[in-house]
């Protein structure tokens, strides 16, 4: 027997399905959820809008496929959404029409592809992995493109990076753009009921203490320079400068 989707979720992300904010993000542990919530928060609006075209945006095109394409084809069998899923293009196609593309910013054309075509909402997810010209995509190509829906949003999702900049770090750590921002992690998820022992048993394996950097950004959700994570070293003298 299939279960309602409601059973799925808890609370965290319930919060972030249902946040009516134009402008949202979600800064998370790995294996808390967030890719679940996604999706239903992309189902949720498609079903609002038939015939619509949604997007989701990884660093690469086999990351948006590898994170994101298992989860739909999963709940789209789970909850009966009668979806249909088009993998040359990775397009997820809903009865009434409305469409979700997946895209990666290595794609050829990458900014050609996004421009143009309106969409009731996307989500740029791995957002901490963007460079620099993470916000010139947000405000110049992508916040255009949902200006035609009453309801329309635009999402940041990711992990704390390495380096504690950029501008998932300014919008979920500075407030910075007025975003709407939920932080949950794995030891919230009820799925993952042995959280505790699993992350603990990675701490003994990699010989981390508590203060470790990479423990700190991808198990506690926080902030922390981790120069054992970057393949170049990180000094704030020679690699961070200031527009003028």
């Amino acid at each position: 027997k299939k279960r309602k989707s409601k059973e799925l979720f808890f609370p965290e992300q319930d919060s972030f399905v249902v946040d009516p904010a134009q402008f949202i993000a979600a800064q998370c542990t790995r294996r808390a959820g967030k890719t679940n919530a996604l999706a239903l928060r992309f189902k949720r609006t498609m079903d609002k809008y038939p015939n619509s075209l949604s997007r989701y945006i990884a660093l690469t095109r086999d990351s948006a496929k590898d994170i994101m394409w298992p989860v739909l084809q999963e709940m789209s069998e789970r909850y009966n959404w009668g979806a249909v899923f088009t993998e040359s293009n990775l397009t997820m196609t809903l009865p009434n029409g409305a469409k979700l593309k997946l895209f990666g910013a290595d794609m050829k054309n990458f900014i050609r592809r996004l421009k143009g075509a309106k969409s009731p909402c996307v989500a740029i997810d791995e957002a901490q992995e963007f460079g620099s010209h993470l916000s010139t995509l947000i405000d110049d190509v992508l916040t255009p493109t949902i200006a035609d829906y009453d309801e329309s949003w635009l999402a940041l999702t990711g992990t704390p990076g390495p380096v504690p900049r950029g501008t998932f770090y300014d919008v979920t750590e500075k407030g910075m753009g007025e975003y709407s921002v939920h932080k949950w992690e794995i030891y919230d998820n009820p799925y993952m009921p042995k959280a505790q022992e699993f992350v603990e048993g990675l701490k003994k394996k990699k010989a981390w203490d508590d203060r470790n950097p990479t423990f700190l950004r991808e198990w506690c959700n926080q902030w922390v320079l981790d120069f054992d994570s970057l393949l170049i070293q990180y000094n704030e003298q020679r690699c961070n400068f200031e527009e003028m």
